[in-house]
């Protein structure tokens, strides 16, 4: 993943917290269009991608973002946000990618806020959407997939952010 981008997601959104949000939202930013250069496979839990988990990692050692908390079940789960210096690294960074980035702002900071099982069932329906399924095609197999039932209202609020990333425009 892209390290400009990451950093540039965590300075709009503040702290985020866990590894499952970091892992979704930036998937679903990805099928926006959003310049994440990240590959992403199908895990349990949804898209996931290694490149993600390493660029997170990769920043944190070079203390542009912090990593804290713990795994669940003794923390509540680790929590990702820009440090000083990673604000300061931005803030002198003058990148026509920058610009490009800033029209996904709004959208990264609408996906943070959804509740988690939203995210992860969205996802996943998104996922299938990009393997070239229809929305209806990928709600099924993402219903199976995760074995939920077709038809709840978590499945129409996840098919509603799969369906909003999908027809994203940005301006």
């Amino acid at each position: 993943m892209d390290k400009l981008a990451l950093a540039t997601l965590l300075s709009w959104t503040g702290p985020l917290q866990g590894r499952k949000r970091l892992q979704k939202v930036v998937f679903l930013l990805h099928c926006a269009k959003f310049p994440t250069n990240a590959e992403f496979i199908l895990h349990h839990y949804g898209p996931y991608s290694r490149d993600v988990a390493q660029t997170s990692d990769a920043l944190v050692e070079i203390n542009v973002i912090e990593e804290s908390g713990g795994a669940p079940p003794i923390g509540n789960g680790f929590c990702y946000k820009l440090t000083d210096r990673g604000n300061q690294l931005l803030q002198n960074t003058q990148s026509p990618q920058i610009e490009e980035m800033l029209k996904f702002q709004s959208l990264a900071n609408e996906l943070v806020k959804e509740n988690l099982w939203y995210l992860e069932l969205g996802a996943t329906i998104a996922f299938f959407m990009q393997e070239g399924e229809d929305v209806d095609n990928a709600v099924t197999l993402a219903c199976k997939f995760k074995n939920v039932a077709d038809g709840s209202d978590s499945v129409i609020e996840a098919k509603r952010i799969a369906e909003k990333i999908h027809s994203f425009q940005p301006v």
